[in-house]
């Protein structure tokens, strides 16, 4: 027999393992439908509203090649742990002004234009925990149970007010400086970092859009919230195909 064999507590260990193991690889499965889902909503409001994509971008994951991931980002490693999208959606007033715009949407903004930014925080006990992170490392045990925790949506429109100098990057010039002068899961706190930019942001709590129905009752409502609190017009909404929208929301998790 083997020394493994002989040694009954090191056989359970190694099956232990293997469940473990087991069980990892349905969590990465259970995470591909998560994304799915996710996916499928972010892209749902982003057209409902009339933006169209700009950025991705996972803001924990260190962005760096350089980064020792070993050195303690097992937490920002996870799967959407904490990511965001960006959308943009021009002023159509001042796209069809006599003076066209001289850059692109991306480097030389306008009156008028506004971008979203859907913020993704899978489990809401990191932003609770983080205090007490080890260098990078939040410690995960000092977490509320998951049954107390939430998932969610933050949504934040930013209004740009003044026509900008081409090279103005929405990203890293007006969105960024705004984003890290507020927390992260409660924008509205806080001042904006950029003169002539208004922002209103709202959450959405994932168990409450996981239906074709609700989605679009939360999507209405965080419009008209815009247009009352922004003094916007929204009203040109982009409509999906209904049979294409349940689809979309149909994958099992």
């Amino acid at each position: 027999m083997s020394a493994i064999q002989d040694n009954p507590a090191q056989t359970d260990n190694i099956e232990k393992t293997k469940e473990a193991l087991s069980d990892v690889r349905k969590a990465f499965r259970l995470l591909w439908a998560y994304n799915k889902r996710v996916f499928n909503i972010v892209e749902h409001i982003r057209n409902r509203l009339g933006f169209d994509h700009y950025y991705t971008d996972n803001w924990l994951i260190p962005n760096h090649g350089g980064a020792d991931f070993c050195a303690g980002w097992a937490w920002d490693a996870l799967p959407l742990s904490t990511i965001g999208w960006l959308a943009l959606r021009p002023n159509k007033d001042s796209e069809e002004n006599i003076a066209p715009r001289s850059g692109d949407i991306y480097n030389n903004p306008l009156a008028g234009d506004m971008l979203l930014h859907i913020l993704l925080i899978s489990d809401s006990g990191f932003f609770v925990a983080k205090t007490g992170m080890n260098k990078n490392e939040p410690n995960v045990l000092s977490f509320a149970p998951p049954d107390k925790c939430q998932s969610k949506l933050v949504l934040s429109v930013y209004v740009n007010d003044i026509d900008r100098n081409e090279g103005m990057n929405w990203l890293h010039r007006i969105f960024k400086p705004c984003l890290n002068a507020t927390k992260w899961d409660d924008p509205n706190t806080g001042g904006l970092a950029v003169k002539g930019v208004r922002r209103y942001s709202a959450v959405l709590m994932l168990e409450d859009v996981l239906d074709e129905v609700t989605l679009n009752e939360k999507i209405l409502w965080f419009k008209q919230e815009i247009e009352t609190r922004l003094v916007v017009n929204l009203a040109e909404m982009s409509v999906q195909d209904k049979n294409e929208v349940g689809a979309l929301l149909a994958v099992d998790i």
